[in-house]
């Protein structure tokens, strides 16, 4: 049990400074992109807390605003 509640606590952590990282240039939002997408298939299925869920619907918003339409565009 302590081995997932560890691991929950780095995913919230990994998505916060995601979070506060993420930034607006074009090259940068590209990598940001990538990183989002990456995240999700890593953590795909895990259980996340309600902060931990604030955070991701946060990211989840910031990617529809900033990645699908650049993704759709290739």
């Amino acid at each position: 049990m302590k081995k997932f509640a560890a691991s929950t606590h780095c995913v919230g952590a990994l998505l916060a400074g995601l979070l506060l990282s993420l930034t607006s240039t074009t090259a940068s939002a590209d990598y940001r992109c990538t990183q989002l997408e990456e995240l999700n298939r890593q953590y795909m299925g895990v259980s996340l807390t309600s902060e931990q869920q604030t955070v991701k619907r946060k990211l989840v918003a910031w990617y529809n605003a900033n990645c699908k339409t650049r993704r759709a565009a290739r």
